[in-house]
């Protein structure tokens, strides 16, 4: 979720209430003088960003949005809320790449050819073999892993604006995401690590933008 950039560095990442997000211009100083909107590869592009609880996912997608001139974000939670749903059922996070692949579908066919997905754990955790979806549509695709201390993570966690019942699911959540992004992927051969203990998000998304551009010159 977008988190107001204003203020000192080093203290954002907290998401504000899910009302918010209507619009990224909920995040006023995403307008501010510090933000170039420019196409950031002259192909398609899907940029993939996971990480645990906390980590930044939200924050980072809005402040790529603020950074890009037509880019559409596909945030993966927003699949998720039906009931039943299972996140250790393979099958039921099958259905929400298949809703994923529709949506960029749909956006492309109205001209728009860049996107930004978020991907929970067990999301990421299938990616390796559910990424051809994407593929199949011919885009340039860049996954990063997003990475905190625990100890920041926990942080974020509790300055978040949601109840304590929210609360401690997302501390319960937070040791075993580290865990099972950690094991299932220990090096960079799938995302590429971006640490964001100390930096705000729109860092974090000029890293991202850089990182793509030294890769496609």
């Amino acid at each position: 979720m977008i988190s107001k950039i204003e203020g000192p560095p080093n203290t954002r990442l907290h998401p504000t209430p899910l009302r918010e997000l209507a619009h990224p211009a909920a995040a006023p100083s995403l307008r501010s003088a510090r933000v170039k909107r420019t196409p950031f590869y002259l192909k398609e592009m899907i940029i993939v960003l996971t990480g645990s609880t906390a980590s930044g996912k939200t924050d980072t997608a809005w402040a790529l949005v603020s950074l890009h001139e037509r880019i559409v974000f596909l945030e993966n939670d927003c699949f998720a809320l039906r009931k039943p749903f299972d996140s250790s059922n393979r099958e039921d996070l099958v259905t929400l790449y298949d809703q994923l692949l529709l949506n960029v579908q749909f956006h492309r066919k109205r001209g728009n050819k860049d996107f930004v997905i978020t991907l929970s754990p067990p999301m990421a955790i299938i990616f390796p073999d559910m990424k051809f979806q994407f593929e199949a549509l011919d885009p340039q695709i860049f996954p990063f892993l997003l990475t905190c201390t625990r100890s920041e993570a926990a942080r974020r966690i509790e300055e978040r604006d949601r109840g304590e019942h929210q609360k401690e699911k997302e501390r319960r959540w937070l040791g075993e995401d580290i865990q099972i992004l950690n094991d299932s992927f220990p090096d960079e051969s799938v995302f590429v690590r971006i640490d964001t203990t100390e930096i705000d998000e729109l860092s974090v998304a000029e890293q991202i933008r850089n990182r793509i551009k030294s890769r496609t010159g």
